[in-house]
């Protein structure tokens, strides 16, 4: 027999895809509405101001841990993050709406319903509210090249 996990259980706070989850939380409108407005629905933008956007917590670990995790939460969001390599050799990040065809893994899947229920409760509320007033979230320091 399993045990759910309790959103206002604290250990839960430190798991790292929670974290980026409430990370990337304020960005995901913006994220949305450059796919919008863009003509072919396709967003490329460098992996570096991405990260540096969501925080300065992130800059540190290494882009595949970061690349994963962004991947599966934005997924939840209905956008899809592919990676791939600019001209100049820096990481970008590919992303457009989610279609029928996409798929979580069966682990992902779990996480996404856990983040879903997590984001009902008012603890969420206070960590995201925390964090964007930490935050300058406008967009700015990110280089939309699709």
């Amino acid at each position: 027999m399993t045990r759910k996990n309790d959103p206002l259980d604290i250990t839960i706070w430190n798991y790292e895809y929670i974290k980026y989850a409430v990370a990337i939380y304020p960005i995901v409108q913006y994220i949305k509405k450059l796919i919008e407005d863009s003509k072919d629905k396709v967003v490329i933008v460098f992996a570096k101001d991405l990260i540096k956007e969501i925080g300065c917590d992130f800059d540190d670990k290494s882009f595949s841990n970061t690349y994963i995790n962004f991947k599966y939460i934005m997924h939840i969001y209905g956008i899809v993050v592919n990676s791939g390599f600019h001209l100049s050799g820096n990481r970008v990040f590919i992303m457009r709406p989610v279609t029928i065809k996409d798929k979580l893994t069966k682990g992902w899947k779990k996480r996404s319903r856990f983040i879903k229920r997590l984001m009902k409760t008012d603890k969420w509320k206070e960590m995201i509210n925390s964090r964007t007033e930490k935050l300058d979230i406008s967009g700015d320091q990110i280089n939309v090249m699709a």
